[in-house]
């Protein structure tokens, strides 16, 4: 018998990984993340999500929601997860992400509203919508920076 080895072409790293993604994130690749589309209605901003990492919306990605997100805005953020068939839930904690339980390809909807001044921000005029461009952002790259 005749010893074989395989060589696999050089090739990015996205396509090497697309090539060891278990199949439900095979799937979830062809399906699109939604759009950043933030749009404002009766005071709260609204943008539609999805869970692209593989494990789901566990203790990491939840603790880096809340340290990114959360935290730094204290009392003066109120953001709420719509999930289908669940409704409206409120997140103030890292608790309240992680008892969500949400796994790889659920789609949800934040809404947010920011009571602070602005000052923090470069466009005043919309505090809340660069918040939500930051939670697109992490949910887009599957909470990368802490995933192998």
């Amino acid at each position: 018998m005749v010893n074989q080895a395989i060589i696999l072409p050089q090739t990015s790293s996205k396509i090497h990984m697309d090539f060891m993604l278990p199949p439900i994130m095979k799937h979830l690749l062809k399906e699109e993340m939604p759009e950043l589309n933030p749009t404002e209605k009766d005071g709260f901003w609204y943008q539609d999500l999805m869970v692209l990492n593989k494990h789901g919306l566990h203790a990491r990605p939840s603790a880096q929601i809340y340290e990114k997100i959360l935290m730094p805005y204290g009392d003066d953020l109120e953001m709420n997860f719509h999930i289908e068939g669940r409704g409206e839930i409120s997140i103030k904690s890292v608790f309240d992400l992680m008892s969500l339980g949400l796994e790889a390809g659920t789609k949800l909807t934040v809404q947010l509203r920011y009571h602070g001044d602005g000052s923090l921000f470069d466009d005043a005029q919309a505090p809340a919508a660069a918040i939500l461009k930051d939670i697109y952002d992490l949910f887009l790259n599957s909470f990368s920076d802490l995933e192998d």
